[in-house]
C-alpha cells in the first residue's frame, strides 16, 4: 500500500509539471473544416478564432520565453515607437512587461476574462479591459488591454500604448528584486522552466528541511498522541493505526513547511501555477491516505468494541462498509485530481453516465454479484464465521466480498462462489440452531417379554430425564416397532448446546449410559437375521442339541 501512494505522489509531480509548463503558453489551434460540395470535398478557409484577455496576457508571456519578436508584437500597441526600432523593442518589452506581471498577476489570474469579449459589466469601454494595477513609488499605476484585429483578422488583445510606456519605469521597481542585483546575474536571468537558478537551489534547500522538519513534527506528534491514548481502551489498536498513519501525516507537514517556505520567493506566474498544481495533488494524495488509514483503524476499533457486545450482525458488515468507503475516498480523490490538472469534470461525469449503461449491460453478471452481496450483508442469511449448508456443501464462511463469497469445507477446501448464484441457494444456517438434535433408536431382541420392556423404557427414561443437559421439553421415550427381528425404542431430544465438540462428547457419554442400563438388566440387543444363519458355529458346538444351547437365550425364561 505505501509503496503505491509513493508511485501516485511521483507519478502525480511528474504530471504536475508538464501540465503547469504547458499551460501558461496554451494558445487555441486553428483546426480547418470542410465542406462537402457534390461529390468532392472542397476544403474552406478557416475561421479566425478569437482570443481572450488570458489568452492574450499569457501568449505574451510566452513569447517572452520563446524569444519570439514577431509573436510579441503582437500583444503590444508599439505605435508610439518609430518602425524601424519595434522588432527589437518588441521582445525587450515583452520580457519587461512578463518579469512585472510575474509579480502583480495573481496565480489563478483572478480579474482576467476567459471571454473573447473580455469583461462586459465594467465601466470601462467595450473594447477596453482593466489588466492590473501596481502600486508605484509615484501612486497607483493601471495597465490596460485594447481589443483589434490583426492582418489575418483574428481578434486579439494587446497592452495599449500608454500601458507600453509605463513599463520601463514598472519593470525598474517590480522586475528584480534589490538583492537580486548583488548576486550573479548568471543565476538570475537564466531559468529552467520558468525557475530562476537560484530558486532551483532554493527549492531542494527547503525540499531537504521540510523533509527533516516533518520528520521532527511527525515524531513529536506521534509521542504526544500515544500519551493521550494512554487513557483509552484499545491503546494497542489506536498506537498502530498512528504508525500506519504516520508516513501521510509526515507528507501533510512536509508540504505544509514546503508552501510556506514558497511564499517570499517570488517564482514567476507559470512557477508558482506549476508548484501549485503539485502542492494541491500532494495535499489531496495525503489527505486520501490519511483517511484510508483512519478508516481502517476506525473498522477494526468497531470490530473489537462491537464483538465484545455480541453485535455480530453489525461486524458481518464492516469488512464490505470498509471496502466501499475506501473505494469512495478514491474516487474522490481522483475527480479531484482531474479537476486540478485541469480536466473538465462534469463532462467526464456526463459521459460516464452515458457510458455507464452500455458498462451495465457489459458487465450483468459483475452487477448482479455486487448487489447479491448487498443483499446478502443486509439480510444477513450467513455471516463470517458461520458453518452452514449451501446446496450440497457445508462449509463455513471465510469471507463475504463484493463479488463472491469464500467458505472452507470440512475437507479444508476453500470454495468461493459468486453472489449472486450464493443468494440464490437454499442456505442453511447450522451456526444459528440453539440446541442440537439428540436422536436414537435401540433395537433389543424381538423374544423380551413386554414386562422387561416396560423396566427399560422406565429406567431409560429416569435417566435421560436426570439429565440437565438435555431439553426435558422435548424429551420423549417411547417402543417403535414390534415383531420382525426386533423390537425398536426411539429416543428423541435436544442437547442444550450449540457447540459440535461439546454434543459429540455428551452423546457418547449418554451412548455409554444407555448400554449400562441395557446390558445391567440382562436384555439382549437384536441381531440381524443374516448374523444367526449365516454365522458358523465353534467347533465345541457342532453336536449340541437345542437344550444344550438353552443358555444362549438372552432372556431370563428360557424354552425346550
Amino acid at each position: 500500500m505505501v509503496k503505491l501512494w509513493y508511485l501516485i505522489a511521483g507519478w502525480t509531480m511528474s504530471a504536475g509539471l508538464a501540465h503547469a509548463q504547458s499551460a501558461p503558453g496554451r494558445t487555441k489551434s486553428l483546426l480547418p473544416t470542410a465542406a462537402l460540395v457534390g461529390p468532392t470535398a472542397v476544403a474552406t478557409p478557416p475561421t479566425p478564432s478569437a482570443e481572450s484577455p488570458r489568452d492574450s496576457v499569457l501568449a505574451l508571456m510566452a513569447a517572452c520565453r520563446t524569444q519570439d519578436a514577431k509573436q510579441a508584437a503582437l500583444y503590444l500597441d508599439l505605435r508610439g515607437i518609430p518602425a524601424e526600432a519595434r522588432q527589437d523593442e518588441s521582445l525587450r518589452l515583452a520580457c519587461e512587461a512578463k518579469a512585472v506581471l510575474d509579480r502583480l498577476l495573481p496565480t489563478n489570474l483572478a480579474g482576467l476574462s476567459n471571454l473573447p469579449t473580455g469583461d462586459l459589466n465594467d465601466s470601462l469601454p467595450r473594447n477596453t479591459d482593466h489588466l492590473v494595477t501596481a502600486t508605484a513609488s509615484d501612486g497607483p499605476v493601471g495597465l490596460y488591454l485594447e481589443r483589434y484585429e490583426d492582418k489575418a483578422g483574428q481578434s486579439r488583445w494587446r497592452l495599449n500604448s500608454s500601458s507600453v510606456e509605463k513599463l520601463p519605469q514598472l519593470y525598474e521597481q517590480f522586475g528584480m528584486e534589490n538583492w537580486e542585483r548583488r548576486i550573479p546575474a548568471m543565476v538570475v536571468r537564466n531559468s529552467v522552466l520558468d525557475i530562476k537558478l537560484w530558486q532551483w537551489g532554493a527549492l531542494l534547500a527547503l525540499s531537504l528541511l521540510a523533509y527533516i522538519m516533518s520528520l521532527f513534527a511527525g515524531r513529536l506528534l506521534q509521542s504526544l498522541l500515544a500519551r493521550i491514548m494512554g487513557h483509552w481502551e484499545h491503546m494497542q489498536l489506536l498506537g498502530a493505526a498512528v504508525r500506519r498513519a504516520a508516513v501521510p501525516m509526515r507528507t501533510l507537514l512536509g508540504l505544509a513547511v514546503f508552501t510556506l517556505g514558497t511564499i517570499p520567493m517570488d517564482f514567476s506566474l507559470g512557477a508558482r501555477q506549476r508548484l501549485l498544481v503539485i502542492e494541491y495533488a500532494t495535499l489531496v494524495i495525503g489527505l486520501t491516505w490519511f483517511l484510508v488509514n483512519l478508516g481502517d483503524a476506525a473498522t477494526e476499533l468497531a470490530r473489537l468494541r462491537w464483538t465484545s457486545r455480541d453485535k455480530i450482525g453489525a461486524v458481518a458488515l464492516l469488512p464490505l462498509a470498509q471496502r466501499i468507503g475506501n473505494a469512495f475516498l478514491i474516487i474522490v480523490a481522483a475527480l479531484i485530481m482531474l479537476q486540478i490538472f485541469g480536466v473538465n469534470v462534469t463532462a467526464v461525469l456526463a459521459g460516464l453516465g452515458v457510458g455507464g449503461l452500455a458498462v451495465a449491460l457489459a458487465a450483468q453478471k459483475t452487477v448482479e454479484n455486487f448487489f447479491g452481496g448487498m443483499m446478502i450483508a443486509v439480510d444477513q442469511p450467513v455471516r463470517v464465521g458461520d458453518y452452514c449448508r449451501f446446496g450440497t456443501q457445508t462449509g463455513t464462511v471465510e469471507d463475504i466480498g463484493l463479488r463472491s463469497t469464500r467458505l472452507r469445507t470440512l475437507s479444508r477446501t476453500l470454495v468461493t462462489i459468486p453472489n449472486g448464484e450464493f443468494s440464490q441457494l437454499q442456505i442453511e444456517n447450522i451456526s444459528k440452531r440453539d440446541k442440537i438434535t439428540f436422536t436414537g433408536i435401540l433395537g433389543i431382541d424381538c423374544l423380551t417379554p413386554a414386562r422387561r420392556v416396560r423396566e427399560l423404557l422406565e429406567a431409560l427414561r429416569a435417566f435421560l430425564r436426570a439429565d440437565a443437559r438435555i431439553d426435558q421439553t422435548t424429551l420423549d421415550v417411547r417402543m417403535l416397532t414390534l415383531g420382525g427381528q426386533s423390537i425398536d425404542i426411539e429416543i428423541f431430544g435436544f442437547i442444550l448446546t450449540t457447540d459440535l465438540r461439546t454434543f459429540k462428547a455428551i452423546r457418547e457419554e449418554i451412548y455409554l449410559a444407555l448400554m449400562d442400563i441395557i446390558e445391567a438388566r440382562g436384555i439382549a440387543y437384536a441381531l440381524p437375521a443374516n448374523y444367526a444363519f449365516n454365522r458358523a458355529l465353534p467347533a465345541s458346538l457342532a453336536q449340541t442339541t437345542p437344550k444344550d444351547l438353552s443358555h444362549l437365550l438372552p432372556l431370563g425364561d428360557h424354552h425346550d
